[in-house]
């Protein structure tokens, strides 16, 4: 093939893949999409991932974003956050799977972290109050970017913890 690829070639010839035209014609795999599909059928990931042509749609109407169907546990009282407030830590991996699950809570930045992962991802009232500590959590509550729904859930159980710090976020 030359430089300028024949689109009816390319529809004449459902049995070749864009990639060997690519191979063949030195052009790439979106420049041929570009040439060949009509714009709502370009390559995007599509059934089961597997990089076939899929038209762009938007999400049902009643759709709900993960963000917010997402389970978010929220402690009964902040004062039985009882967790530990210094030296080394690791997360159990149904909390942090990351492969970093070991922190030093002598580091702020750490600290603040671990929090983080503790409060997402936590599955009972157990996990906060294993690894969390209410006087921590208070000290850096306005510091910390969560989630919205983790921020709105926490706040409505615990107002001090909004009005700890209302003008720092």
């Amino acid at each position: 093939m030359n430089d300028e690829l024949d689109a009816e070639v390319v529809k004449a010839a459902p049995h070749v893949s864009q990639a060997d035209l690519a191979r063949h014609s030195g052009l790439t795999r979106e420049s041929i999409a570009q040439k060949v599909l009509p714009p709502h059928r370009r390559w995007k990931r599509g059934a089961r991932g597997r990089g076939q042509a899929t038209p762009a749609s938007a999400p049902p109407a009643d759709y709900t974003p993960y963000s917010e169907r997402k389970p978010v546990v929220v402690a009964d009282s902040l004062s039985q956050l009882v967790g530990p407030v210094r030296g080394t830590v690791t997360l159990p991996s149904h909390l942090d799977w990351s492969g970093h699950a070991t922190y030093d809570l002598d580091d702020p930045k750490r600290l603040v972290t671990m929090y983080k992962v503790v409060l997402q991802e936590a599955q009972s009232v157990n996990d906060l109050a294993r690894w969390l500590n209410h006087e921590r959590l208070e000290a850096e509550w306005a510091g910390m970017y969560l989630p919205p729904k983790v921020r709105r859930l926490w706040e409505a159980r615990f107002p001090q913890l909004g009005h700890a710090g209302a003008g720092q976020r």
